[in-house]
Order: structure tokens, then C-alpha cells, then sequence
């Protein structure tokens, strides 16, 4: 039977309503979700149909939250009452002002692409292994061996009480894959990100050949020796596990609580390179979630968050924004695992939706690589998690090449970063002109001054062992642990 989400949603508000509701809020979605997840080459494929709803309830003092898999009157009205209760059980919150109400907007209609939404698991399947074909068909000993493709449509019903909302539909294909050198411990290890709202957007062929490339340039990596401050290159996929932290550190949640080195007394602030300027913009072309309104129905807008160096703006959700008696940034989102930066089965939070960075000197990556004497290129980080975001402070491993008068000499094994996420930003000098999708934006790689770098070497004996191993393994004595 055919549902009518925007009824259902329409129905819910006068369900809130008659049972004594100050205020409330319906979040519906509904869609269909083609997933392959593929661990150590073994594929795992399902069809998901999903669907809910989210409920907010407002009395004069508080909010509450409860949602529901289930379309029913029935299930639906008990939804409604568990966030009545809720909101009555946290007592007064003297900062709670209401929900949005509704505010004019220049509209943006969500992407959607009919071949896309009609995808079956078969397609999947085979966007999969056209990838794995192309890797093998270079034939120089790289295997695909995991990561996942996703695919499917959502539909959202936004409303409140007060008029504010939105509601359209989308499509959206995201994948994730990795290969490694089959003949090396340990293996050169590449992974590659994709998120586009159009299948036809995204050639697998190009996928295979990239990470192909990129896992060769990966192989033969050396140990060394090295301690000290050198420039660093970060790329994409490794900058955007730096955003991480970042992002965490300016939404209004953590700047309220003053858990952040970019705290509310610093706006207007020099706190980073005066080059750097870094925006939130939802309402980009090339952004998947491109929005007009966010998840709570407040108009989204272009943020500067840093502009040349100067700290102009955190993220905001409507309840911060009236704490602090600012304009809303349109920064509340319902993200989950529904991989689509919706979820109707998780209250709304502060979060960025697609961030670009600019400086006014800007390179090819091969001539800001040029210009190094001796520095590192940095392809990724691990256990970016583990950072302190009250001062930004990180310590991770992490895998790349070394710089020597200008050129790539050789990838490195056991490399290790620290610092802080304020200097880090105060030291990028150079961005580059290439940029790569990553799950924050289209992101540049950046020059970044006098980063701390340790590199180390195993014992002597591990080091001839592998050494020994990896001849054999070549030659097809042994075979791989991971292929055995």
C-alpha cells in the first residue's frame, strides 16, 4: 500500500496538538537502501527498506524526543506521548525558547536521479567488481579487498507546529573501498571515497585505476630514523580526519561548554594562518546534501567559520542561537546510518554539512612538493578519535612519503604527528589546487609549516625477519597471511 508520508506527518501534528502539545515537531523519512559491505573479499549484500518518525514535544520549559519505525495512529500517537512525557520529566530549561518558526528562504530542490533510485542489488554488485576488475587487470599484485557501496532514495516530511519545515527527495550513491599490495607485510594499504547524488556520475573503471596507482605508489615503504619540525603536506583523506576533530571543536554543543580552543571570547580572533579561510556551505552545487533548510526547517546559509585567519562564526542549531541571541547558521542535522545525513531514529545536532577551504596562495601539489626541501607528504592518520578537543591536541600514527630537494624519495612506514589543531591551522602556508572528495567537501591538500614529525625503526632482527618473509612471499614460498 502506498504511503503518503506528508499525510501521515500532517496527521501527527494534529495528534500532538489534542494531546496538549505547547509545540511540536514531525521528522518523517522513508526510502530504500541497496548496501554491499565487503570484508577480506567476502561480500555481504541486503536491501533495506527503511522508514520513521522523529518526535519533538515542547512544553513552555523543555523539549522532548521519541521516535517510531512504525507508520500506525496507534504507535504514532504513543511516540507523540513518550516525548510529551520527556520534555515534562527534564524539568525547566531556562535557555528553551521553542522550535524555529517558519522564515523565508530561497529553495534548493534536493537531487534526484531516477536511474539511481531504480538501481537493483545486481548493480551494486556489479559496480563492485567492475572496480576489482580494473585493479586486476593491472596485474601488478594489488587487491581489492573490502569497503562498501551504497545506494538508494529518501524521502523527508519536515513540519512544526509553527509552520516551519521542508520536504523533497533524494538520491545518493557513497562508496567506500580499499585495496592493498599483495605481495608485501605489511601491505601498502589505499582507500578511496565517493559520494555522489547520480550513479552515472561515479565510473568505477576510474575508481580501479586510481586506487591501482595510488596503492603502487604506496608499495616498498622504507623505516627511518627522524625527529623534528619540517613542512608537511597533508592530503585529502588525512586533512578531512583533522576536520573531524575540528568540526567537533566549533559546533555550538562543545563552544557552549567551553570544551574547545576556539571558544566564543576568541571570535574575531587571528587563530589561523591568515592564507586559510574555511567555509560550512550547505547550499553548494557539488555538495549531496545540498540543502535550503536544515533538519530542524531554519534556512541554511553560506558560513564563514574562519576567513583569513580570523575566527567570524561557530555552528548553530536554533537552541544555541537563541542562547546566545544570534541568527541560526542552519547547522542541524540528523545524522546516522542511514549514510544520507538523514535519520528519522536520531535527534537533531550541530554539525557541519560540506566545508571548502580557500587561501590566496594556491599551487599544484607538484610545485608546492618543489619547493620542500625536506619534508613529508602525509596520505593518512590513524585514532584521530583519541584527540583532546578541549585543546585540539593530537598524537597519531601515520603513513606517507618522504620529501627530499623537491622530489618523493620513498613512502614511509611508522610515522608519527603531533600538535594541536590551532597550530596546525596556523601553520598551513600553501593549498592546492587539486582537491579530492572527501566525506567533509571537496578538499585541497595543504602545506602545513613546522609540524612535528617522528619516525622510528623496528629492532634489527624484526627488521631482517620481514625482510626474509617478504623474499619469499615474492618468490611464492609462503603466501600472505590475509590470502591464505
Amino acid at each position: 500500500m502506498e504511503v503518503n508520508l506528508e499525510s501521515i506527518v500532517d496527521n501527527a501534528l494534529e495528534t500532538a496538538a489534542k494531546i496538549g502539545a505547547y509545540q511540536s515537531e514531525i521528522f518523517g523519512a522513508r526510502g530504500k537502501l541497496l548496501v554491499l559491505m565487503v570484508e577480506k573479499s567476502i561480500p555481504s549484500a541486503m536491501t533495506n527498506y527503511v522508514g520513521g518518525l522523529a518526535v519533538r514535544v515542547a512544553t513552555e520549559k523543555n523539549i522532548g524526543f521519541a521516535y517510531t519505525t512504525s507508520f500506525s495512529p496507534e504507535m504514532i500517537q504513543e511516540t507523540i506521548k513518550s516525548a510529551l512525557e520527556n520534555a515534562k520529566a527534564k524539568g525547566e530549561d531556562k535557555y528553551f525558547k521553542g522550535l524555529p518558526p517558519e522564515t523565508p528562504t530561497t529553495d534548493i530542490t534536493p537531487t534526484y536521479d531516477k536511474s539511481t533510485a531504480e538501481l537493483s542489488l545486481d548493480d551494486v554488485i556489479d559496480f563492485y567488481e567492475a572496480v576489482k576488475n580494473t585493479i586486476e587487470e593491472k596485474k601488478k599484485k594489488i587487491a581489492l579487498i573490502g569497503g562498501g557501496v551504497i545506494a538508494g532514495e529518501v524521502e523527508v516530511v519536515l513540519k512544526n507546529s509553527l509552520g516551519a519545515g521542508k520536504q523533497g527527495k533524494a538520491t545518493l550513491v557513497s562508496t567506500f573501498l580499499y585495496s592493498l599490495a599483495t605481495d608485501e607485510i605489511p601491505p601498502a594499504i589505499i582507500d578511496t571515497y565517493e559520494a555522489r547524488n547520480s550513479i552515472k556520475e561515479i565510473d568505477p573503471n576510474k575508481l580501479g585505476e586510481k586506487l591501482a596507482e595510488e596503492t603502487l605508489k604506496a608499495k616498498r615503504a622504507k623505516e627511518i630514523n627522524y625527529s623534528g619540525k619540517v613542512p608537511v603536506i597533508i592530503l585529502p583523506t588525512a586533512l578531512s580526519s583533522f576536520l573531524w576533530v575540528f568540526s567537533e571543536e566549533i559546533i555550538a554543543p562543545n563552544v557552549d561548554r567551553g570544551s574547545t580552543p576556539f571558544k566564543r571570547e576568541k571570535l574575531g580572533e587571528k587563530v589561523a594562518s591568515e592564507e586559510v579561510s574555511i567555509i560550512d556551505n550547505p547550499r553548494a552545487q557539488d555538495c549531496p546534501w545540498r540543502t535550503s533548510r536544515d533538519d530542524e526547517g531554519v534556512p541554511t546559509k553560506e558560513v564563514e567559520i574562519i576567513r583569513d585567519g580570523v575566527l567570524t562564526s561557530h555552528l548553530t542549531d536554533y537552541y544555541y542561537a537563541t542562547k546566545w541571541g544570534e541568527e541560526p547558521t542552519g547547522s542541524c542535522r540528523r545524522v546516522g546510518r542511514w549514510s544520507f545525513g538523514w535519520d528519522p531514529l536520531v535527534p537533531p545536532g550541530v554539525s557541519p554539512w560540506w566545508i571548502e577551504i580557500k587561501s590566496k596562495n594556491q599551487d599544484t601539489l607538484e610545485n608546492i612538493i618543489s619547493d620542500i626541501k625536506e619534508g613529508f607528504v602525509i596520505k593518512s592518520v590513524m585514532g584521530i578519535h583519541q584527540s583532546d578537543f578541549t585543546s585540539g591536541k593530537f598524537a597519531v600514527p601515520a603513513f606517507g612519503w618522504y620529501i627530499r630537494n623537491g622530489e618523493i624519495a620513498h613512502p614511509v612506514h611508522n610515522l608519527m604527528l603531533s600538535g594541536t589543531i590551532p597550530e596546525l591551522l596556523r601553520g598551513i602556508r600553501a593549498i592546492s589546487k587539486e582537491t579530492e572528495r572527501t566525506e567533509y567537501g571537496d578538499l585541497p591538500a595543504v602545506l602545513v609549516e613546522n609540524l612535528d614529525v617522528v619516525a622510528s625503526k623496528s629492532p634489527l632482527l624484526y627488521r631482517i625477519g620481514l625482510k626474509l618473509f617478504n623474499i619469499l612471499l615474492r618468490i611464492g614460498i609462503v603466501k600472505h597471511p590475509l590470502f591464505s
